[in-house]
């Protein structure tokens, strides 16, 4: 094989890691929806952040010291990361959690979905992808598909009083700043591992989480008993550490690094496949057909805009690089 042909079929070969480490992370973070709702009844959302992001914080940094990694970063890229850590952990956290204590672990789930159609339409914007005829057609049939979530699910009603509505809006916000986060995170992990450019996002999200325990309502009903403490030491909350948040984002950004982000958002799809099956089956949460609608219409919707040939041809004719796959 020529050059080229040995260029390809690298990209080929870190392509499907890329993408199984995306799917890896999306199954864990299926099981996380139905871990963390059980965890919420419990645990008030500024306590379980905090908690949350204080063990995986202290187990990145153990691990990065035995990996031998520091903290040293180049000048151009603190701005950028101090950006990634603030919105696309921090914030995107807070929203996530508060979303979905609020609604149901299916809509959740389905609805975190839409990060890829922000990735794409973040990628349109700055002319990292084309928007072809098929991708406008995907995108307002995602965007359909959002509606019919949010009015459908169990409880939900288009006002704010609906906690169920409020958490959809919640959700949704999340997921915008996930694509963001896909998006920022990319250059940097050309120059620095998946472990490190995580627990050092993390650890810029700290004031955030820290706000936001400061700001929130008292909780009068919590207290710091030896009953609560128990409750930190159950295997759900060490899944939510070990796996939902450090295993899964690191995969994450491994999934990142060796594909594109709009490849690896579509791995999302793991995600509320997993924790629809266990919200049903161990919650025994309500799955409306409308919910199913809305689902159809948002994974048709981004598997159109996936399968755009005038897109990819376009963005070949860019780089200049072999046919793969988006």
């Amino acid at each position: 094989m020529g050059l080229i042909g040995d260029k390809c079929e690298s990209s080929d070969n870190g392509g499907r890691s890329g993408e199984g480490f995306a799917l890896v992370a999306g199954a864990l973070w299926g099981v996380n929806y139905v871990v963390v709702k059980l965890v919420l009844a419990t645990v008030p959302e500024p306590l379980f952040l905090l908690i949350r992001f204080g063990a995986a914080i202290s187990l990145l940094l153990a691990y990065a010291a035995w990996r031998g990694e520091n903290a040293r970063i180049a000048p151009g890229d603190v701005l950028p990361v101090i950006l990634l850590g603030l919105f696309g952990v921090g914030v995107q956290n807070v929203t996530w959690t508060y979303g979905i204590h609020r609604t149901t672990v299916s809509s959740a789930a389905l609805l975190i979905c839409t990060a890829p159609l922000f990735t794409l339409l973040f990628s349109v914007i700055t002319g990292r992808e084309r928007a072809g005829m098929l991708r406008l057609l995907g995108t307002a049939a995602a965007f359909a598909g959002i509606y019919v979530i949010v009015v459908t699910t169990p409880g939900s009603r288009l006002e704010f009083s609906s906690a169920a509505f409020v958490g959809n809006l919640l959700i949704l916000a999340s997921a915008l700043l996930f694509a963001f986060y896909s998006l920022a995170s990319q250059p940097l992990l050309r120059r620095y591992s998946a472990v490190k450019l995580f627990t050092l996002a993390s650890i810029v999200a700290v004031p955030v989480l820290v706000a936001n325990a400061a700001l929130a309502p008292p909780q009068d009903d919590v207290r710091l008993s030896g009953q609560l403490v128990l409750e930190f030491l159950y295997l759900e909350f060490l899944y939510i550490v070990v796996f939902g948040t450090i295993v899964a984002f690191v995969c994450w950004f491994q999934g990142i690094g060796r594909t594109s982000p709009v490849r690896t958002t579509l791995y999302q799809y793991t995600t509320p496949l997993v924790s629809t099956l266990l919200s049903v089956t161990m919650l025994g949460e309500p799955f409306s057909g409308g919910q199913a609608a809305g689902a159809a219409l948002i994974c048709g919707g981004l598997m159109a805009a996936r399968y755009d040939r005038t897109a990819l041809t376009g963005s070949r004719r860019r780089t200049g690089k072999a046919a793969i796959s988006p």
